[in-house]
């Protein structure tokens, strides 16, 4: 194979994976678009960009939050989603997690953003039901230990002297 049939068959082929990874679908006035950015799932981040008199909304339209109750972490949600948000310079409205007023030259930095921002905050969320389980099996452990052998046999925290 010539040079220059191994360098089209590798652009054909980087095309494609490209175009796996990253696709768009028209959406009534605007699209969704297939980001390369996994949730806890595997599902890929969607983000949904409607143009807005010259500009652009970007949103998640809601899937870190479906994301995140798919896991039973809705709770947690709200908050990781907030801070998710103010790290990555962008909204949050008790769903959806946007940017909205964005210029053409502003695009795809909006869209890195908020896709990174709903993974962040499904992943936080899901992490801190977790971490709450964990501990209310801990509680749960503890109250049964405690009953059998009484609490004066019992201590949740033990200093033992020395190094």
């Amino acid at each position: 194979m010539t040079d220059q049939a191994q360098t089209t068959t590798l652009d054909a082929r980087i095309k494609q994976a490209i175009s796996n990874l990253l696709s768009a679908e028209q959406n009534g006035e605007g699209s969704l678009l297939n980001m390369p950015i996994p949730y806890p799932s595997g599902a890929l981040v969607v983000l949904e960009i409607v143009p807005n008199a010259g500009s652009y909304f970007v949103s998640d339209v809601g899937f870190g939050f479906q994301e995140a109750e798919a896991y039973g972490a809705q709770g947690f949600y709200s908050h990781s989603a907030k801070q998710a948000a103010q790290k990555f310079g962008v909204s949050f409205d008790g769903y959806s997690i946007f940017s909205q007023w964005v210029g053409d030259s502003g695009l795809e930095s909006a869209l890195v953003y908020v896709a990174n921002a709903s993974k962040n905050a499904a992943e936080r969320a899901i992490e801190r039901a977790i971490e709450e389980k964990s501990s209310q099996k801990t509680d749960e452990l503890f109250d049964r230990v405690e009953k059998i052998f009484g609490p004066k046999m019992v201590r949740r925290k033990l200093e033992i002297p020395g190094r």
